[in-house]
């Protein structure tokens, strides 16, 4: 099958720019435990392949779907992973290699086989390229280097179904501005991440306060005052939202802090369900039946923290670092859920981007500690799995994080309390 893709200058992380499929040696193929969407021109080059060995292959695996939507008939396609045996492909031979690319060439794979971990995102005319941090080769890449992450802008091929969001579609003026400018805001943003004369739990804490100074001011003055704040910020005039708290304070804070996520995340810690106690064994492998799960998972949580993680984070900044730049290019002002009024302001935005980088610290850190409990110490290869667990139970489903946030977002805190969190 011929090149259908066309090209595009995009900013991306200067990884990518090297960035190899592991293919036969990767340690987490990505041919394995999903079901993979295929686009309706792979769809029918498949089904008309001459290769009787494939052909057989296509029977077993492509599944095509036809459902009526209105007055008219729509055809999708996927691969049918989840039904084969061990959840493989069946194109993956057994040098876990893909009979299709071996056969036809690379662009015989499907748009999501051909792309993946590439994602991409358009806004207005900026075009962006990120990838998932499922893929083991992406997390190794722009997790362990030691330097700071750095962007570059570079010509390649894009996904035809690239995710498009339009600032006209929005009417806040404010909001619309940081549409049409998001990628110098973002810069901005990571470098406040990237001063390393804070640690990192202040480098996050500065970003977050911020996306709280964000507010109902002129469009023209929003990115102008990020700026200035960013000069202010690596000259140290920043005020760090950090606090001396007594232990039996930070123990109840704790305790909120993990009621909240419970409720954010439909954890279910306080109720008796089969798949309640499956999670609760998942998070510090809670028991069940006890008075107050917030309570035990406080102090298991606590322990585990002080004595482990919190010196973890201080000699490992680079790694927290590198993986919230990460969540910074490749999420921020794009997974905005309005609220029951409908309405989206600046200020709605900046504290749903607040509780976004606060849950999604927030989960590392917990496994974190349950990785810690688990193994009895951390490094950069357990780091790197947990930034695995983390994607494949929380970010690599947008719509539940979205929701998630939301939840978040609607409770009765303050984006200082928020903040405070982080430390937490």
């Amino acid at each position: 099958m011929e090149n259908q893709y066309r090209k595009q200058t995009v900013t991306m992380p200067s990884y990518l720019a090297k960035f190899e499929c592991l293919a036969e040696n990767c340690p987490q193929t990505c041919c394995q435990g999903w079901n993979i969407p295929v686009d309706k021109a792979h769809g029918e080059f498949y089904q008309q392949l001459p290769d009787e060995f494939l052909q057989r292959k296509v029977s077993q695996v492509v599944k095509k779907v036809r459902r009526k939507q209105g007055n008219q008939i729509k055809t999708t396609f996927h691969l049918d992973v989840m039904s084969q045996p061990q959840a493989r492909c069946a194109f993956l031979n057994t040098q876990n290699r893909c009979e299709l690319q071996e056969k036809y060439g690379e662009f015989a794979l499907c748009d999501t086989c051909y792309f993946f971990p590439r994602q991409f995102l358009r806004v207005d005319q900026q075009f962006s390229m990120s990838a998932s941090l499922s893929c083991p080769a992406v997390r190794s890449a722009a997790i362990l280097p030691i330097a700071p992450s750095t962007f570059i802008e570079q010509e390649t091929f894009i996904d035809p179904d690239t995710e498009w969001i339009l600032s006209d579609d929005y009417a806040d003026p404010d909001f619309k501005f940081i549409l049409n400018n998001r990628q110098p805001f973002i810069e901005n943003l990571i470098q406040l991440l990237q001063n390393r004369q804070f640690d990192f739990i202040e480098s996050l804490q500065q970003v977050c306060a911020q996306l709280n100074r964000l507010g109902p001011e002129s469009a023209e003055n929003l990115l102008s005052d990020l700026e200035t704040r960013g000069c202010e910020l690596q000259t140290g005039t920043n005020e760090v939202m950090t606090l001396d708290i007594p232990p039996d304070r930070r123990f109840a804070e704790t305790q909120e802090w993990i009621k909240q996520l419970d409720s954010a995340l439909n954890w279910g810690l306080e109720s008796a369900s089969a798949a309640s106690h499956a999670i609760q064994k998942d998070l510090l492998q809670l028991t069940a039946g006890i008075s107050s799960p917030h309570v035990r998972m406080a102090e298991n949580y606590l322990s585990i923290k002080q004595t482990s993680i919190d010196y973890f984070i201080l000699d490992n900044r680079h790694l927290f670092e590198n993986l919230f730049a990460h969540c910074l290019f490749s999420d921020t002002f794009t997974n905005y859920l309005p609220s029951s009024s409908g309405i989206i302001d600046i200020n709605s935005i900046a504290h749903f981007e607040i509780c976004r980088l606060v849950l999604t610290f927030s989960l590392l850190k917990i496994l974190l500690v349950n990785s810690a409990q688990n193994s009895g110490n951390l490094d950069d290869s357990s780091f790197l799995e947990v930034v695995g667990e983390l994607d494949r139970k929380y970010l690599h489903y947008p719509d539940f994080m979205r929701f998630s946030i939301t939840r978040l977002a609607a409770a009765p805190l303050s984006n200082a309390q928020l903040i405070s969190w982080i430390a937490s």
